[in-house]
């Protein structure tokens, strides 16, 4: 199949204007394509400079600004979809990426070898900007993924296994695989809670409905990380969201055991909270940073999935028939 209509490149911002200009930037100089392409940036209740950055690319891009003022960057995306006419190839990516200079190029062609695929994502490297003196432990895979959003799935093209997906920040799909799919709103980025999951549970939805995702190294963006992201404050707070957000991806763990008895399942949540919070105090006292960096990373995580999870089931069944 090959694509002979427009691409559009969508995301979303609140707040970080010099971020935005970087990245607007870096989409004035992708390569020239054959193919029409338009940036659609939604203004998600921006209170600093946004609005004049965003005019400063009126005449160099094909720009299409938007405003939605209701909190949460699910219902922004959700906003661009419902009313703007898209292209054939639909792009998202973040306000804090640069694409490669041939990014747009490599994504047809990745689109004409894929020819009966329909989702796919490609590779995020990690740009730390402003440190100084990067920690030991910012290097560590579980860091770069988790905090850092690094994605480098394999040097080849390759179907993503079933446990796996795009991430936010650099993926594709065609127009007639979105249908009327939205982005779950109650997660990812608000401004008074956020969890780890808006692409992903965007992606599981298509996924359910048949189209397994495939990863190209050849499409490839950096993905800038401020210096305030590169703190172990920063990435705790990651973790916890990441645990919460997992549960609204994946789904509640142990399905079946819930399913026999909600006690046995409650008791198992409560034992992974005792273990997670016994491993954050054995963290505390790991002598080297970096472990104890990495140790209580996977605390966080394992607690707040499990918080999350019991949350989740009383809500659930709270909303459940009698």
């Amino acid at each position: 199949m090959t694509v002979t209509d427009k691409i559009t490149i969508l995301f979303s911002t609140r707040n970080r204007a010099q971020s935005l200009r970087r990245t607007l930037e870096s989409l004035t100089r992708l390569k020239p394509s054959l193919i029409a392409r338009e940036v659609i940036v939604v203004d998600n209740g921006s209170t600093d400079e946004t609005q004049a950055v965003l005019n400063e690319f009126r005449g160099r891009l094909s720009l299409i600004a938007l405003r939605d003022p209701v909190p949460g960057k699910s219902h922004a995306l959700n906003h661009a979809l419902a009313t703007c006419s898209v292209g054939e190839i639909v792009a998202l990516i973040d306000d804090d990426v640069t694409p490669a200079p041939d990014w747009i190029d490599a994504m047809l062609e990745c689109c004409e070898r894929w020819p009966k695929h329909s989702v796919f994502g490609g590779k995020i490297t990690p740009v730390l900007q402003g440190v100084k003196q990067s920690p030991g432990w910012a290097a560590h895979d579980a860091i770069q993924t988790l905090a850092f959003a690094k994605h480098d799935l394999a040097t080849v093209d390759v179907e993503y296994p079933d446990h796996q997906d795009p991430f936010g920040c650099n993926f594709w799909v065609r127009r007639e695989a979105i249908g009327t799919t939205k982005f779950l709103e109650g997660i990812g980025p608000q401004p008074r809670q956020r969890m780890l999951g808006t692409e992903t549970q965007f992606l599981r939805q298509l996924r359910a409905k048949g189209y397994r995702p495939v990863y190209t190294p050849l499409v490839a963006v950096e993905h800038h990380i401020e210096s305030e992201r590169v703190t172990k404050r920063s990435v705790y707070r990651r973790a916890r969201q990441g645990g919460r957000g997992v549960i609204h991806t994946r789904g509640l763990p142990q399905t079946e055991l819930l399913q026999r008895s909600r006690a046995a399942w409650h008791l198992s949540r409560i034992g992974g909270i005792a273990k997670a919070v016994l491993e954050r105090a054995l963290a505390a006292l790991q002598p080297d940073e970096d472990k104890r960096v990495i140790e209580t990373v996977y605390a966080h995580w394992a607690l707040s999935e499990n918080l999350e999870a019991m949350r989740v089931a009383h809500r659930e069944g709270q909303q459940a028939p009698v």
